[in-house]
């Protein structure tokens, strides 16, 4: 279990910090409409850009980040309790499912690169959402 809570407080924090950042920039007049509006970040805000860098990197699960230790450390124990086959099969999914934001008809969205998996729009439930994700997949674990 502790392996699970780790994980799931890490993903936590770190959505946070994206959707803290996002938050700090529209606030500022910096309203990011598209994912190449984030490209000068670094050179208008440093803080958040890195901030930002740090978060996303460490939800995809990027050495030496957060998440990356997260996610070692979930599979590690999942390992341990003979579930080997569905650590293989998360690994993979962690891989195909990394989305960016971007506005699509107005509508802020979590857009896959891959597009066997669907878009997600964000909205004003978007805490649960996130949960829910994240839950679903520590269930299929």
């Amino acid at each position: 279990w502790a392996a699970t809570t780790f994980y799931l407080l890490v993903y936590g924090l770190m959505n946070t910090g994206v959707f803290a950042v996002l938050a700090a920039l529209e606030r500022r007049g910096s309203e990011v409409e598209q994912v190449s509006d984030l490209g000068a970040l670094r050179h208008h805000h440093p803080a958040l850009g890195w901030s930002l860098v740090a978060c996303s990197g460490s939800l995809m699960g990027f050495p030496p980040l957060l998440g990356f230790v997260a996610k070692v450390w979930l599979f590690l124990a999942a390992v341990q309790s003979g579930h080997i086959a569905l650590v293989v099969i998360a690994a993979i999914n962690c891989e195909m499912t990394v989305k960016r934001l971007s506005e699509v008809d107005g509508q802020l969205t979590l857009t896959a690169d891959n597009p066997n998996y669907p878009d997600l729009k964000v909205g004003d439930c978007d805490v649960s959402m996130i949960w829910g994700v994240v839950t679903n997949v520590i269930h299929q674990l």
